[in-house]
């Protein structure tokens, strides 16, 4: 639920300089489902559309972030996916392996970073992540100081272990679109 509201508050930022917004996460997982993809699958199609409603459809109940990376394997057929990259196949690959899977293929969806075949064990999947307590709470402030943005991530009461805290910030373009003809 924090991502929801950091990317409301960050693409409606009206904060002030030296005025700062805070976000606090609800204390339950958001699940992430990773969906990789290629212009040059001819079964993607239906994968990238379902994903769509799937983000559409995001609700109170069901805490999605939701997430497409384009391979480049597909590219050699004739078709340059422009949307595609080595590293998004890296990550796929990674991913496949951590699975121990034999191969990777696309569409292939992967949930919380395990692979999941089927529209309704997706579901599952995330309605199962979204009853799981998050391991920590965290709180997030947004500052605006001399034109320049501050972010400053840090855990609300006492941290569960004595393991270091690591966070990632990655940025992500949605409504990005091809006209593929054939």
């Amino acid at each position: 639920m924090i991502r929801l509201i950091v990317i409301g508050c960050l693409l409606s930022l009206s904060v002030q300089a030296n005025e700062s917004l805070t976000v606090q996460s609800n204390g339950q997982k958001t699940a992430v489902v990773e969906l990789y993809t290629s212009e040059g699958c001819s079964s993607c199609p239906p994968a990238d559309q379902w994903l769509e409603a799937l983000i559409e459809a995001s609700t109170d109940e069901l805490d999605v972030l939701a997430l497409a990376f384009h391979v480049d394997y597909w590219d050699y057929i004739g078709w340059k996916d422009r949307f595609a990259s080595p590293a998004n196949t890296s990550r796929q690959r990674q991913l496949g392996a951590n699975n121990l899977q034999n191969t990777i293929y696309t569409p292939e969806f992967f949930v919380g970073g395990k692979e999941t075949r089927g529209t309704r064990n997706i579901l599952k999947k995330i309605y199962a992540a979204n009853d799981m307590k998050a391991e920590i709470d965290l709180k997030l402030t947004i500052s605006k100081i001399n034109n320049n943005l501050q972010l400053e991530l840090s855990p609300v009461g006492n941290m569960p272990d004595s393991r270091p805290l690591h966070h990632r910030f990655f940025i992500y373009e949605k409504n990005l679109a091809s006209d593929v003809t054939r």
